[in-house]
Formats: C-alpha cells, sequence, structure tokens
C-alpha cells in the first residue's frame, strides 16, 4: 500500500522550522536573522494552522492572545490603507488566528495593469465583485500566472471551466519535468513553487499531474534536514518555500477538494 505524502513528511520537524522564525514581537520572519513581515507571518502561521489539521498540536490560539496578535492588531492601526497583496494576508491571518481585524487597502493600478495574481487578492477581498478575466492573456505565460487567472476565475464565476480546460491542462502537463516537479512553463527547471502553482491548476481544472508519484517524491525531497522545505533538493531551505510545499501537498492529499484550491 503506497504511503499518503504527509506520511512521508517530517511534520514535526516542519513545525519546529516554523516556530524557529518567530521574533519576540510576534512576526515571523524568513530566517532567524531576519525582520519579521507580514508576508513571512502569513506564510508562517499557513503552515502551523495546516499542520493542526494533521494532528500535530494547533498554535493559533496561543499566537492570537501573544505577541502575534498584538503584532497584527499594531500593525492595521499603523497602516490604513495598504497594498491589496498584504490586505488579503491580513485577512487571511485574521481568519486563522480568529482575529477582529479592520483591513483596508488601497484600490486602483493608477497607469499600472495589473497581473493576475493581483485581480484575485482583489477579488476576494470585495467578495467576488470584480470585472470578468475574459480569456487567458497573460505577459507571460507562466503556471503561476495560469493559476492566479483560473483562481480569479473561479471566485467570479464558481464552477465555471474556461473554454480552453482542455489545453490548459495539456498544457500543464508538459510543464512536468522527468524529476517529477514543475517548470515556470514546459522544458524548465523544477522549482516548488512552480509545483505549487501547477497542481492547484490542475484541480482546479479537475484535472491532476501526468506523474502523481514523481510529484510527490520530488516535494519529499524538497525538505531539508532543518525540517523547512527549499526549492529543490539543493537549495537552502525558507519560509516561504515551505508554504509553497505545503500548499503543493494540500493539492496533492487525498483530501484535496476543487473547492479548497481556492482558499489558499
Amino acid at each position: 500500500m503506497t504511503m499518503a505524502i504527509t506520511e512521508r513528511i517530517n511534520l514535526a520537524g516542519l513545525q519546529g522550522f516554523v516556530m524557529q522564525r518567530l521574533r519576540s514581537d510576534g512576526g515571523f520572519a524568513a530566517t532567524p536573522m531576519q525582520p519579521h513581515t507580514i508576508q513571512d507571518t502569513y506564510f508562517a502561521v499557513s503552515i502551523l494552522r495546516y499542520l493542526a489539521t494533521l494532528g500535530l498540536e494547533d498554535l493559533s490560539a496561543s499566537l492570537a492572545t501573544g505577541a502575534t496578535g498584538s503584532y497584527l492588531r499594531d500593525y492595521v492601526r499603523r497602516h490604513p490603507a495598504m497594498p491589496v497583496k498584504t490586505a488579503f494576508q491580513l485577512q487571511r491571518l485574521a481568519h486563522h488566528l480568529d482575529l477582529d481585524l479592520e483591513v483596508h487597502w488601497r484600490p486602483g493600478w493608477g497607469e499600472r495593469v495589473p497581473d493576475y495574481e493581483e485581480r484575485w487578492y482583489e477579488a476576494v477581498l470585495k467578495g467576488g465583485r470584480a470585472a470578468d478575466p475574459g480569456r487567458f492573456a497573460p505577459r507571460r505565460r507562466t503556471v503561476k500566472e495560469l493559476c492566479h487567472y483560473l483562481r480569479l476565475q473561479q471566485v467570479l464565476s464558481p464552477g465555471r471551466l474556461p473554454a480552453e480546460a482542455e489545453e490548459m491542462i495539456q498544457w500543464l502537463r508538459r510543464c512536468q519535468a522527468p524529476d517529477g516537479g514543475f517548470g515556470f512553463f514546459p522544458g524548465t527547471t523544477s522549482y516548488i513553487e512552480n509545483s505549487h502553482y501547477a497542481l492547484v491548476a490542475l484541480a482546479l481544472l479537475r484535472s491532476h499531474a501526468p506523474h502523481q508519484g514523481r510529484a510527490e517524491k520530488f516535494i519529499v525531497s524538497c525538505q531539508t534536514a532543518s525540517g523547512g522545505f527549499s526549492r529543490n533538493s539543493k537549495a537552502a531551505p525558507f519560509l516561504d518555500a515551505s508554504w509553497h510545499a505545503v500548499q503543493a501537498i494540500r493539492s496533492l492529499a487525498p483530501s484535496t477538494s476543487f473547492s479548497s484550491a481556492l482558499r489558499r
């Protein structure tokens, strides 16, 4: 019987890796020696919440009532208007930690055309009230762009697959490299973040990787002795890479549903 991917991951080691990046004022940092950020705090709390669903100690209550809750409330007070990505991450942090945070963001993009990732954040913050994305027309076709296009489309038109769904599936499958990971586009090097985006995109298209076992093997190979994950088996572990690994694992886990791929 094949072991589930979560049984091949050092879950306790990953939890320890994350907690080593908790700073005294409640924020989390990319490494123990760097300053904390909202993004790294979002990565850390998201990982810890997922690990709690797998049976590890749920640390959210102690974080919410301790320094992390204070850090987030203070950040929101000091930033009355923030970029949509930061606002999205704070909204998810408030959900994970059951905090009452009044988050405000800066609407509009000025002269700049937003990418699909930014438009997805905005659509989520607006509760699905945003302009239809139309046909997929990225600046550069990558698995990340396609993933966020599909996320955006599903927020605005739940349950509807794009007309080009089969073409997208075949393109994503060609992005899987011989080592099981996914590249930015077909023929490029595997990285954990690309694997995350490609696997989520395939889930949103109600499909899967052509070589599921190899995809799992690649992700497992990215976990280091520290418990954290690196971009590939030859790189150093970081909090963002560990978060991407968890999102990829969630997409491969048997319990992953179509709708859960939207809530990351």
